[in-house]
Protein backbone atom coordinates (compact mmCIF):
# COMPACT_ATOMS: atom_id res chain seq x y z
CA UNK A 1 0.00 0.00 0.00
CA UNK A 2 1.01 3.59 -0.54
CA UNK A 3 0.82 6.11 2.28
CA UNK A 4 0.85 9.83 1.64
CA UNK A 5 0.97 11.96 -1.42
CA UNK A 6 -0.94 15.15 -2.02
CA UNK A 7 -4.67 14.52 -2.35
CA UNK A 8 -4.33 10.86 -1.43
CA UNK A 9 -3.74 10.80 2.29
CA UNK A 10 -4.29 7.37 3.78
CA UNK A 11 -3.62 3.84 2.68
CA UNK A 12 -3.99 3.28 -1.04
CA UNK A 13 -3.74 0.10 -3.12
CA UNK A 14 -0.69 -0.28 -5.41
CA UNK A 15 -1.65 -1.04 -9.00
CA UNK A 16 1.80 -1.40 -10.53
CA UNK A 17 5.41 -0.76 -9.50
CA UNK A 18 8.75 -0.56 -11.29
CA UNK A 19 12.17 0.95 -10.67
CA UNK A 20 11.05 4.24 -12.20
CA UNK A 21 7.83 4.71 -10.25
CA UNK A 22 4.45 3.28 -9.36
CA UNK A 23 0.74 3.71 -9.78
CA UNK A 24 -1.90 3.32 -7.10
CA UNK A 25 -5.63 3.60 -6.57
CA UNK A 26 -7.05 6.00 -4.02
CA UNK A 27 -10.31 7.64 -3.03
CA UNK A 28 -10.37 11.27 -4.11
CA UNK A 29 -11.00 13.59 -1.18
CA UNK A 30 -12.28 16.36 -3.45
CA UNK A 31 -9.42 18.71 -2.64
CA UNK A 32 -7.60 20.24 -5.61
CA UNK A 33 -4.18 18.75 -6.24
CA UNK A 34 -1.68 21.54 -6.70
CA UNK A 35 1.49 19.84 -5.54
CA UNK A 36 3.35 17.88 -8.23
CA UNK A 37 6.34 16.86 -6.07
CA UNK A 38 5.79 14.96 -2.84
CA UNK A 39 6.93 11.96 -0.81
CA UNK A 40 5.23 8.59 -0.44
CA UNK A 41 5.93 5.69 1.88
CA UNK A 42 5.19 2.05 1.10
CA UNK A 43 3.60 -0.42 3.49
CA UNK A 44 3.56 -4.17 2.97
CA UNK A 45 1.59 -6.66 5.05
CA UNK A 46 0.78 -3.93 7.57
CA UNK A 47 4.40 -2.92 8.20
CA UNK A 48 6.27 0.07 6.79
CA UNK A 49 8.66 -1.02 4.04
CA UNK A 50 10.14 2.09 2.42
CA UNK A 51 9.88 5.62 3.85
CA UNK A 52 9.73 9.02 2.17
CA UNK A 53 10.31 8.20 -1.49
CA UNK A 54 10.58 11.50 -3.36
CA UNK A 55 8.38 11.48 -6.46
CA UNK A 56 6.47 13.57 -8.97
CA UNK A 57 2.90 13.03 -10.14
CA UNK A 58 2.81 12.07 -13.81
CA UNK A 59 -0.87 11.21 -14.18
CA UNK A 60 -3.93 11.45 -11.95
CA UNK A 61 -7.02 9.98 -13.64
CA UNK A 62 -10.50 8.93 -12.58
CA UNK A 63 -11.31 5.24 -12.95
CA UNK A 64 -15.06 5.82 -13.26
CA UNK A 65 -15.77 4.00 -10.00
CA UNK A 66 -17.81 5.57 -7.20
CA UNK A 67 -17.54 4.32 -3.62
CA UNK A 68 -19.99 6.77 -2.07
CA UNK A 69 -21.58 9.90 -3.53
CA UNK A 70 -18.81 12.42 -4.24
CA UNK A 71 -16.04 9.87 -3.55
CA UNK A 72 -14.44 8.80 -6.78
CA UNK A 73 -11.70 6.23 -7.18
CA UNK A 74 -8.68 7.61 -9.01
CA UNK A 75 -5.40 6.16 -10.18
CA UNK A 76 -2.25 8.21 -9.67
CA UNK A 77 1.03 7.44 -11.41
CA UNK A 78 4.21 8.84 -9.91
CA UNK A 79 7.79 8.92 -11.11
CA UNK A 80 10.46 8.38 -8.49
CA UNK A 81 13.03 11.12 -8.10
CA UNK A 82 16.48 10.23 -6.81
CA UNK A 83 16.46 7.10 -4.69
CA UNK A 84 19.15 6.23 -2.19
CA UNK A 85 21.02 2.96 -2.67
CA UNK A 86 19.01 1.50 0.20
CA UNK A 87 15.71 2.63 -1.34
CA UNK A 88 16.70 1.10 -4.70
CA UNK A 89 17.34 -2.25 -3.01
CA UNK A 90 14.04 -2.01 -1.15
CA UNK A 91 12.11 -1.17 -4.34
CA UNK A 92 13.74 -4.12 -6.18
CA UNK A 93 12.71 -6.46 -3.36
CA UNK A 94 9.18 -5.09 -3.34
CA UNK A 95 8.91 -5.56 -7.12
CA UNK A 96 9.91 -9.22 -6.75
CA UNK A 97 7.35 -9.78 -4.03
CA UNK A 98 4.65 -7.86 -5.93
CA UNK A 99 5.22 -10.02 -9.03
CA UNK A 100 4.79 -13.22 -7.01
CA UNK A 101 1.47 -12.05 -5.55
CA UNK A 102 -0.01 -11.25 -8.97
Amino acid sequence: MVLGGSGSIGKNQINDIGMGGLSFYYTDNGQPTTQKSHNVSLIQDGRPTIFHIPCRTICDAETGELIFPNQRVKRRSVKFDRLSIRQKKQVKQLIKEFAVKR
